[in-house]
C-alpha cells in the first residue's frame, strides 16, 4: 500500500502516473489484470486512461455506459466500491475488451476535486470475495489515489494550457505574416486545427442576414468551398445568428447540418470580427471522439480574435488594392479588375463543377437623362444603380461597371435559373433606388441579360449569350426584366 500511494504522489517524467497505479494496484489486489477508466463530464462515457497488462484482442478506448450496466449503476449509487462476479463481471469484461474468463471484478470509484473522474476496475479469472477489512482498505485507497489524479489531471491541465498559449502566440506571428486575405483565410483554419487537434477547420464568410459561404478550410474536400450555409443552419449558421460561439458534442443531432460533414461527431465554431462588426465565422470539427468543453471553446474564441485582427490587417491593404481596381462613381469593379475576377472564377468553376453565371444589366433610356437633366443628375442615376446592384446581389457575387451605363453582375454557384431570381433583385432594386428621383420617369427601369458559363466556354462567348438575351429583351418590348440565354431562339441559317 505504501508504494503504491508513493505512486500516486511521485512524479515520474517516463511513467505517467496513470500508468504506474494500475500496474501497482495490480499486483496489491492480486488480480490478474487492471483498468483505469475516466468518466466523462456528463457521464454518457467512460475512457480507457490505462491497463495493465494490455488485452491480448483489440482494446476499446470508449465504452458508451449503457453497455456497461453494472458500472452504470456504481456511477449512479453510493459510488463505493462494488464487487461484480460471473455474468456481470463477464458483461463489463467485454464491454471494455478485456481478456476473457473473468469470474471476479472490483471496482472501484475514485473521486477528484468533489468529482467522480475515475474508476479503476480490477479482474481475475479466479472468485474473489471481500471483506470489510479489505474493503476498508479499498477506499483509503481511493481517497490517496483520487488525490494524486487529481493533482496529475491539474499539472497535464497547466501544460496544456501553457503549451496552447504558446502556439496562440506562434500563431498570431504567422498569421500576419501575409497580407493577401486569401492566404490569411487558409493559415487561420491550419493554424487552427493545429492548436485544437481538429479533424476539420473551416472560415464562412457572410453576416446573419444574407448567409456564410465557406472560403477557406482543411481537412474538406476542395469542392466543399464555396459552400453556402443560411442563417441558423449547422453550428456555423447558428453562431453567425446569435453572434456567440458555441460548442456541440453530438453535431449529428443539429438539424440543417451539410451534407458534407456527414462523418462530424463533435464541433465548435467562433464568430470572426474586425472593424467591429461580425464577417463570418471559424468553424472547427472532429471526426473522432473528442469531448469538447468550454476551456476549448476559450481558446478557440481567443485564437479568433487573433484571427479577426490578421483578417483586419488584409483587408485594410486589400482595399488600398481595391480603390485601384473600383469604378470611382458607382463603388463598383471597374472593367479591368471585373475582368479579371471573371476570369479567375471561371478557373475555379471549371476545377470545382460549381456553376457560375454572368447578367448584363442595361439602364432603358439613360441617354435621354443626360440629355434633359445633364451629367450631374446622370451621374447621380449611376452612383445609385451600382449602390442598388451591390445591395441586392449576395456577398459572395460580384458587381461590376463595363461602361457607360452598362453593369456586369457575376453570380457565383448559381445556375442561370438562380442567376435570373439575382437579376429580378438587382432590377426591382435599381426601381426603388431612383423611384424619388427626378429623372425616374425617363430612366427608372433596366433590363438584363442572363447567360451561365459552359465549361470550356471562351470568356467573350459568355458575354455574347448574356449580351444577346438583354438585346432580345430590349427589341421584344420587354424591357424592365430579366431574360435567360437559353430563351433566346437563335435565328436559323440558311445553307442556300
Amino acid at each position: 500500500m505504501r508504494v503504491l500511494l508513493e505512486a500516486a504522489s511521485e512524479k515520474d517524467d517516463h511513467v505517467p502516473l496513470p500508468d504506474r497505479l494500475v500496474g501497482e494496484a495490480r499486483h496489491f489486489f492480486r488480480m490478474r489484470q487492471a483498468v483505469l477508466l475516466m468518466v466523462s463530464g456528463v457521464a454518457r462515457h467512460v475512457k480507457v486512461c490505462a491497463i495493465d497488462p494490455l488485452p491480448q484482442g483489440k482494446l476499446r478506448q470508449l465504452v458508451p455506459l449503457p453497455e456497461i450496466e453494472p458500472l452504470r449503476r456504481t456511477i449512479g449509487g453510493s459510488e463505493a466500491a462494488e464487487v461484480y462476479s460471473g455474468e456481470e463481471a463477464a458483461q463489463v469484461a467485454e464491454a471494455l475488451g478485456l481478456d476473457g474468463g473473468t469470474e471476479s471484478l472490483l471496482v472501484v470509484p475514485i473521486r477528484g476535486r468533489k468529482l467522480l473522474n475515475y474508476m479503476l476496475v480490477l479482474a481475475d479469472n479466479r472468485a474473489h470475495e471481500f471483506g470489510d477489512a479489505q474493503l476498508d482498505i479499498v477506499e483509503a485507497f481511493a481517497a490517496a489515489v483520487g488525490a494524486g489524479l487529481s493533482r496529475f489531471q491539474l499539472a497535464r491541465a497547466n501544460a496544456v494550457e501553457t503549451s496552447r498559449q504558446a502556439a496562440l502566440s506562434v500563431a498570431a506571428k504567422n498569421l500576419n505574416s501575409s497580407l493577401d486575405l486569401n492566404r490569411v483565410l487558409v493559415r487561420v483554419c491550419e493554424e487552427a486545427a493545429r492548436i485544437l487537434e481538429a479533424d476539420t477547420a473551416v472560415v464562412y464568410l457572410g453576416d446573419a442576414e444574407r448567409g456564410l459561404r465557406m472560403e477557406a478550410g482543411t481537412g474538406v474536400g476542395p469542392e466543399a468551398i464555396g459552400l453556402r450555409i443560411e442563417p441558423g443552419q449547422g453550428l456555423a449558421g447558428r453562431v453567425a445568428e446569435q453572434n456567440r460561439p458555441m460548442l456541440t458534442n453530438h453535431y449529428q443531432a443539429l438539424t440543417g447540418t451539410p451534407s458534407v460533414y456527414a462523418d462530424l461527431r463533435h464541433a465548435m465554431a467562433v464568430p470572426m470580427h474586425w472593424n467591429g462588426q461580425p464577417h463570418g465565422v471559424l468553424s472547427l470539427g472532429w471526426t473522432r471522439f473528442r469531448m469538447l468543453k468550454d476551456e476549448d471553446l476559450g481558446i478557440l474564441s481567443a485564437f479568433g480574435e487573433i484571427a479577426g485582427s490578421a483578417c483586419r490587417n488584409a483587408t485594410t491593404h486589400e482595399g488600398l488594392i481595391t480603390a485601384s481596381r473600383t469604378d470611382a462613381l458607382t463603388g463598383c469593379l471597374n472593367r479591368a479588375a471585373f475582368q479579371e475576377t471573371l476570369r479567375t472564377e471561371l478557373d475555379r468553376s471549371g476545377r470545382s463543377g460549381q456553376n457560375v453565371s454572368l447578367i448584363i444589366v442595361d439602364m432603358d433610356d439613360f441617354k435621354q437623362v443626360n440629355e434633359r437633366h445633364g451629367h450631374l443628375v446622370g451621374d447621380e442615376v449611376l452612383r445609385r444603380v451600382g449602390r442598388a446592384l451591390r445591395t441586392a446581389v449576395r456577398p459572395y457575387d460580384v458587381v461590376g461597371r463595363y461602361g457607360g451605363d452598362e453593369f456586369a453582375l457575376l453570380a457565383v454557384d448559381a445556375d442561370e435559373s438562380e442567376a435570373r431570381d439575382i437579376a429580378d433583385r438587382a432590377i426591382e432594386g435599381v426601381a426603388a433606388s431612383l423611384d424619388k428621383l427626378e429623372a425616374a420617369s425617363e430612366c427608372g427601369a433596366a433590363t438584363a441579360g442572363v447567360a451561365q458559363w459552359a465549361p470550356g466556354e471562351a470568356e467573350t462567348a459568355l458575354f455574347d449569350r448574356a449580351d444577346r438575351a438583354l438585346l432580345h429583351g430590349k427589341h421584344r418590348g420587354l424591357r424592365g426584366s430579366a431574360l435567360r440565354a437559353s430563351d433566346v431562339v437563335e435565328p436559323e441559317v440558311n445553307a442556300a
